[in-house]
């Protein structure tokens, strides 16, 4: 066994902050770095995209009716199912449908798709990629203990949690939400809780570290205490909540925003509040 000492990832983030502010690494760098650290906290649940935004090929469906899916929301791979979406029978993905297309061969899905590989939601990203890798297949479907499905995660996935979305410089959209003119976010429900709080430069969410909630609307509903209505809002830590959609139980859509209760926010407080993301 080496004498050397052990180094701590505390003491490793350490030293990076050190070099940035030395010159020697880029913020860029730095951050790259701080995501590889991150993911490996990350749960498969944490990264996946959830099953109700998912686009799944449906085998008992006519061809036409998946192509016309396929065309109207484009992606490297699809899940497949059998006439449920519990009941995934695989993955396909686009390139070798285009590749039979072109070589005249039958674009038939069942013939085309690859074994799904399964993982449990709460497994470790970290054990996901290799198991991705093992099967050399780039789409996981995450399911919940009863073996019901929850999502799907995708080496992408898990590419735009390190390095962050690679979007144009001057958008005002990110995955899972819109920034509005007045410079507030109008975010899906199912917005993940830790991408909101690198939104918003904070460092926690009450509750999110004991598992009470993964998402923006699980935090929302956290604070409320209840399922809300329409129009529901609280303020925590000077940012306005306001529920804007509920789909069900569920919520839908949050707006995420200064306060209105005192004097109306000006551009810049409202520019640092919510640096632009990217």
């Amino acid at each position: 066994a080496s004498d050397e000492p052990d180094i701590s990832e505390e003491e490793i983030h350490l030293l990076i902050k050190q070099g940035t502010e030395a010159g020697i690494f880029q913020e860029s760098e730095r951050a790259m770095v701080s995501g590889v650290f991150d993911v490996g906290d990350r749960s498969a649940s944490e990264l996946m995209t959830p099953r109700h935004r998912v686009e799944f090929l449906d085998i008992t469906n006519s061809a036409e009716t998946n192509f016309q899916i396929m065309a109207s929301t484009p992606h490297n791979f699809y899940p497949v199912c059998e006439g449920d979406t519990d009941h995934v029978i695989g993955i396909v993905a686009t390139r070798e449908l285009w590749r039979r297309h072109v070589n005249g061969e039958p674009t038939d899905i069942r013939e085309a798709m690859e074994p799904a590989l399964f993982v449990p939601e709460i497994s470790p990203i970290i054990t996901v990629i290799d198991q991705m890798r093992h099967q050399r297949t780039a789409m996981a479907i995450v399911v919940d203990e009863y073996g019901g499905v929850e999502g799907l995660v995708t080496l992408n996935d898990v590419l735009s949690d390190v390095v962050g979305e690679i979007d144009d410089p001057h958008a005002t959209n990110i995955k899972g939400g819109v920034k509005r003119d007045d410079g507030s976010w109008l975010l899906d429900g199912v917005f993940p809780a830790h991408e909101l709080r690198e939104l918003l430069h904070i460092e926690s969410l009450p509750g999110e570290s004991e598992g009470r909630f993964e998402t923006v609307g699980g935090f929302v509903m956290d604070q409320l205490g209840h399922i809300p209505a329409p129009a529901e809002s609280f303020v925590w830590d000077d940012v306005r909540y306001e529920v804007m959609d509920m789909d069900g139980f569920r919520i839908d859509k949050v707006l995420v925003s200064p306060p209105t209760d005192t004097e109306e926010p000006n551009e810049t407080d409202l520019a640092s509040a919510f640096p632009t993301a990217g």
